[in-house]
């Protein structure tokens, strides 16, 4: 005789999926049709006749299974038959889905048993214990006798292989031959079934800030949606007084103190969708200053130099600012040549250390007026170089080296003209005129402290040579 076991209350476990899901997997909403088992007509009883007639989408395969609790399902097995479902539902080749159920395996059951689901085609309404043979089928699950007691939550991600469409999906407990204890019992509830389908896109726009010189600092903290084809592509900022900008931490400098309702958009994508969120704050200002005052608190000028060679790129920064008026730039390069725009490229024709200055400019659009204001900095001689081919390095001596600061230099084919002697930072510690006609000479940096050091000699014939000279 059968043993039933009535579960009144269902203790939610989780268990890992069966096969591993990616990150970049989504899925649709469940198709599954009356995966609870609450939609039924007719007084609820345990009869096949009632299970196929009145509960909607499902068919006894096997035995007499009967509703347990809440409507949740009651199977057992023995002697590899016993009971078994299946609802209807339409798997399509080469889809992937997710199936998820609960199950509550009983305590009482001989350990080898399983829990086995399959997609079928051909399953026809049977009261016989006999296990019945579908058309076709398709293995979606298969769940040993683990965590007896416990409602588990079992989640299988699967892909119906190519050609082959199934309509059924088929659950049923197993045990095989005749173990003692010889049957297994089980409560099926909650099948869900989704699709995969293109994730979609989702972006979360979020912002901090704070008050800084002169100016208010924003700073982007918009998150993409987790799936990693979710990208984020671009920022809209409304500052409130009129203004806007599309950087993604910008700073803006407010005309005058108040209360500004601040918002910002970002923008994102994922395969062929594109998303946008807004998010707002009200941000109080209680500091101001005029487009010049910005200005000179925060403007900014770097270089980069490429290695090996003369060729620099100066930009401009810390200015960036949305004013009605106009921001212009004016570069020195400090060898006598000019350039403007907020990044300017310049190429040194010669060796040396250089101070370069921009000038950003701003004229009023109302008043007309002007002003400006000035930063410099340093171009390091030793990242600056002349042309490689005016390098002739076998043509040159510089001796002795290491010294204690006194050393000769010597040119075998030109004469001397000029000797410079730079820190490695590019700052000119002695500069030498030679007498026409020399072709060597001894210079005198004993007072440097010991380190490297680098020496530029100027020829006659208007070559440049370069050696490191130690200082001991």
């Amino acid at each position: 005789m059968k043993k039933r076991v009535l579960l009144a209350m269902l203790l939610f476990a989780s268990i890992g999926t069966a096969s591993a899901q990616s990150q970049s997997q989504c899925f649709g909403p469940n198709e599954a049709v009356n995966g609870d088992f609450q939609s039924y007509t007719g007084t609820v009883t345990g009869s096949n006749t009632w299970i196929n007639n009145n509960l909607d989408n499902w068919t006894v395969s096997h035995g007499t299974p009967s509703p347990s609790g809440n409507l949740a399902m009651w199977m057992w097995s023995y002697n590899g038959g016993g009971e078994g479902v299946f609802m209807n539902h339409t798997f399509n080749a080469g889809q992937t889905y997710r199936l998820t159920y609960t199950i509550n395996k009983s305590t009482d059951a001989n350990p080898s048993s399983t829990f086995l689901v399959d997609l079928t085609n051909g399953l026809q309404g049977s009261s016989s214990t006999s296990l019945p043979s579908p058309s076709s089928q398709f293995a979606v699950s298969n769940q040993g006798w683990n965590n007896p007691g416990t409602t588990l939550t079992i989640t299988e991600v699967f892909t119906v292989p190519a050609g082959q469409n199934f309509s059924q999906l088929w659950f049923r407990p197993y045990l095989a031959g005749q173990p003692n204890p010889n049957q297994a019992a089980v409560v099926l509830d909650n099948v869900t079934i989704e699709q995969m389908i293109a994730c979609p896109c989702d972006v979360n726009a979020a912002f901090e800030y704070q008050e800084a010189s002169c100016a208010m600092e924003f700073f982007n903290a918009a998150i993409a949606g987790s799936d990693p084809s979710n990208q984020i592509l671009g920022y809209s900022w409304d500052f409130g007084d009129g203004t806007t900008s599309t950087e993604e931490n910008p700073t803006h400098n407010y005309a005058a103190p108040g209360i500004y309702d601040v918002c910002l958009t970002t923008w994102a994508g994922s395969g062929t969708d594109c998303c946008t969120d807004m998010m707002c704050q009200t941000i109080v200002v209680s500091d101001s200053c005029t487009p010049c005052d910005f200005i000179e608190a925060n403007a900014q000028a770097a270089v980069a130099v490429t290695p090996g060679t003369s060729e620099c790129v100066f930009t401009a920064s810390g200015v960036d600012n949305d004013f009605p008026g106009a921001t212009g730039y004016h570069w020195d390069f400090g060898d006598g040549s000019f350039g403007s725009g907020k990044v300017a490229e310049h190429t040194y024709a010669t060796m040396g250390a250089y101070v370069a200055c921009l000038t950003v400019y701003y004229q009023d659009p109302q008043s007309g007026d002007c002003c400006s204001y000035q930063v410099c900095i340093d171009v390091p001689a030793g990242s600056v170089s002349v042309d490689p081919t005016e390098l002739n390095l076998g043509s040159i001596d510089l001796y002795p080296n290491p010294s204690s600061g006194v050393f000769n230099v010597k040119i075998k084919k030109d004469q001397v003209e000029n000797v410079e002697v730079y820190t490695l930072g590019g700052q000119l510690v002695n500069e030498v005129s030679i007498e026409k006609g020399n072709k060597s000479t001894t210079i005198n940096v004993s007072n440097c402290a010991p380190g490297m050091y680098m020496v530029m000699i100027k020829s006659k014939s208007g070559h440049f040579y370069s050696k490191k000279l130690i200082i001991e």
